[in-house]
């Protein structure tokens, strides 16, 4: 087996005992007594003469439990100990903490998550007062805790469990800010809301888009909107993800690349710049695997390594999962990012043939990146929200070639707005304007045609079965079983051969 592949096959067991361990939660111990086995009986194939043959097989299979017992291990290892904030459930308590996490609005109500002091977890608290918070003020809590709870099949305990919250507090009695700190985190809140103050400004009918777009600020999109774009099949555009940073990491290297800078330091500008975006935009699970994927790529460029694609894919997940393992299984932000990206990687080349008939390039190549990214995320898509948005190929046909330029209006917009050209911007947020009601236009068009929008429920088991028959007909495998079957073939053939010679010679 290649190195890459068994790369990947190591990669795939930590993920995959992740997942036992936070779906199962089962006990550590067990798995420590089969991995000693498995330990033991590999240093005796080493070590055994007659055990040589057997070794590289068995190598392979070794390294790969060890990967599983390492994912059990921190699979395990998250969740928490009795004494977390779950302790302050259905008790009437004043607690102090500090903000964590970029508090914002949503529903005309403000959204504070709280590191309680004394007590492991957090608290998610709601503010209809709408205080102006920013991460690192210390502040004072009075309130009725609450226990969160399932809504309908949405796991909401286990959601917020990713993020370590374990409590709710609705409107607090008192919230009184205790000290404010001018933290470095500070700094960029405080810039993005003056951002989204001045999208809010010259924007006069799109200040929720760009801000969604740009700032990853998505308090401006109400729930008309949300259910538009997403019987539109177009969500992913209001979501800062992997398109929008190739979009404007490709603008900034472009720059940079203009004004003199080799690709190699123009690159390494570029990695800063993400950097100090993320902290902008506050970490997006989305944002942060396409930040992973450019710095890993950037430094294979650098190095003058050449890195196997799937690999890229299973290391960046697998970072992420080793950092909060609950996102595997109740981050669907995270699952439909990562879905979206192996769907690329195995769709691209099947349907570039199927769209080779296309004349223009850039109009191929969307449909060819869509039918990918959706073919493979469509099926988690209708278990998780039982429904099927037959409409994505036109809207995204449509939308996503005016998405680029939105974006870079509101790049420009950020960019220019601390020179005194008010004009400039007034003409920025009315151009931002136009390419927003065109988008609006297209998305409510295709939502009111009910009949591309439909509701499907599948089970988990359909699921599996849909994505093993995406496995058995992928290129590669389908080249293994072929081989394998004409490999078959030629033994049959052969032992045919050899038993008409034993006849004619018995004969």
């Amino acid at each position: 087996m290649p190195k890459s592949r068994r790369i990947s096959l190591y990669l795939a067991s930590f993920l995959f005992g992740v997942l036992v361990a936070v779906f199962l939660n089962p006990d550590f111990r067990y798995f420590l007594v089969l991995f000693t086995v498995v330990f033991v009986v590999w240093i005796f194939l080493d070590l055994h003469p007659k055990g040589k043959d057997w070794n590289k097989i068995y190598t392979i299979f070794a390294v790969g439990m060890i990967f599983f017992t390492l994912g059990i291990a921190r699979g395990v290892l998250s969740f928490p100990d009795s004494y977390t904030t779950s302790s302050l459930n259905n008790t009437i308590k004043s607690i102090e903490g500090e903000v964590v996490g970029r508090p914002y609005i949503k529903n005309d109500v403000s959204r504070i998550v709280l590191d309680v002091d004394g007590l492991q977890g957090k608290v998610l608290v709601f503010d209809r007062e709408k205080r102006v918070l920013k991460r690192g003020d210390r502040v004072e809590v009075k309130c009725l805790f609450r226990e969160p709870e399932k809504i309908g099949r949405f796991n909401y305990p286990a959601y917020l469990a990713k993020d370590q919250i374990y409590s709710l507090c609705f409107s607090p009695e008192v919230l009184k800010i205790k000290s404010q700190n001018s933290s470095f985190l500070g700094w960029f809140d405080d810039l993005s809301k003056e951002w989204a103050g001045g999208f809010d400004t010259y924007f006069l009918f799109s200040s929720g888009f760009y801000k969604a777009i740009v700032l990853g600020d998505r308090s401006g999109i109400d729930r008309n909107m949300q259910d538009i774009f997403s019987q539109a099949g177009i969500s992913h555009i209001i979501a800062i993800s992997g398109m929008h940073l190739v979009i404007l990491s490709g603008g900034v290297f472009f720059i940079l690349r203009g004004i003199g800078f080799s690709k190699k330091y123009a690159l390494v500008v570029l990695l800063v710049f993400f950097m100090l975006y993320l902290f902008v935009i506050g970490f997006k699970i989305s944002a942060l695997r396409a930040s992973l994927f450019a710095l890993i790529a950037a430094l294979s460029f650098i190095l003058k390594r050449k890195i196997y694609k799937l690999n890229l894919l299973l290391f960046t997940a697998s970072l992420l999962v080793f950092i909060s393992p609950q996102i595997l299984i109740y981050d669907i932000s995270f699952q439909l990012s990562f879905l979206a990206v192996a769907g690329i990687f195995y769709f691209y080349k099947f349907f570039d043939k199927i769209f080779n008939f296309i004349p223009y390039e850039m109009v191929r190549n969307i449909l060819t990146l869509t039918f990918s990214a959706q073919m493979f995320a469509l099926p988690w898509v209708m278990y998780r929200f039982e429904s099927f948005p037959l409409g994505f190929p036109v809207s995204n046909l449509l939308i996503l070639l005016i998405v680029p330029w939105a974006l870079g209006v509101g790049i420009l917009f950020v960019m220019f707005s601390f020179l005194p050209f008010s004009f400039l911007l007034y003409f920025l947020g009315w151009t931002g304007d136009v390419l927003y009601r065109y988008i609006y236009f297209v998305a409510k068009s295709i939502a009111d045609m009910k009949f591309l929008f439909f509701k499907v429920e599948i089970s988990i088991y359909t699921v599996m079965l849909i994505y093993a028959v995406y496995f058995l007909f992928h290129p590669y495998v389908l080249e293994k079983i072929k081989m394998y079957f004409n490999k078959f073939k030629n033994q049959s053939s052969k032992t045919e051969e050899y038993e008409m010679d034993i006849s004619k010679f018995l004969d």
